[in-house]
């Protein structure tokens, strides 16, 4: 299977096994500034390769997430423009249907295996200098 690069260039899948093989990873994606340009309260500019990143992995079946700030009308509005841009979510705001039956809730913080956002940081990589 060929996946896109984060660069415009494909890259092949370096795992051997099938999609019926492994657990599907949960994804949890913002919007503003992560799937689009960061023009809030309007929706910017596409950001290609990571849709095209998401809708990768929802094909190899992994299952996908919004995470955002946006509600009401302006979510809506959001979930529109990347359907128009052929992604479309297992959940939105909310953890996946099987895990709010299975944990009996639905809290707050979504449930999720990566959290890809333009504003995230993992504690991994906090520089020094933000130490002090």
């Amino acid at each position: 299977m060929i996946i896109p690069a984060m660069n415009g260039k494909t890259m092949p899948k370096k795992v051997a096994y099938s999609s019926d093989e492994r657990k599907p990873l949960v994804i949890a994606v913002d919007f503003d500034g992560t799937l689009c340009e960061n023009a809030w309260p309007v929706i910017g500019a596409p950001k290609r390769e990571m849709i095209r990143l998401m809708i990768a992995r929802k094909r190899m079946g992994d299952k996908i997430v919004l995470w955002t700030c946006r509600e009401d009308e302006s979510l809506d509005f959001a979930v529109q423009w990347c359907a128009s841009h052929g992604l479309y979510f297992d959940a939105v705001n909310a953890n996946l249907p099987e895990e709010q039956e299975k944990w009996q809730s639905n809290p707050r913080k979504i449930g999720a295996d990566i959290y890809i956002d333009d504003k995230g940081l993992n504690p991994k990589n906090i520089p020094e200098w933000w130490l002090d």
